[in-house]
C-alpha cells in the first residue's frame, strides 16, 4: 500500500509522478497520480490507478 505524496512509477506507461489522492473502495486502494510533466495544454495530468499498477521510485 502506497501513501499520499510518494513518488511512484506506473508500470503500464513509465510515468512518473506523487500521489495527490488515496481513497478505499470496496477494500480496494485507489490512487490519483500527479504526473510530473506538463502536457500540451499546460496541465499536469492525472491518472487513477491501483496498488498493482504502481511501483514506489525513489527521490
Amino acid at each position: 500500500m502506497f501513501e499520499e505524496y510518494e513518488r511512484v512509477t506506473i508500470q503500464s506507461s513509465g510515468v512518473v509522478g506523487v500521489i495527490v489522492d488515496k481513497r478505499i473502495v470496496d477494500g480496494q486502494a485507489l490512487y490519483v497520480v500527479e504526473d510530473d510533466r506538463r502536457n500540451e495544454d499546460d496541465n499536469y495530468p492525472l491518472y487513477q490507478c491501483t496498488d498493482a499498477d504502481l511501483i514506489k521510485t525513489e527521490q
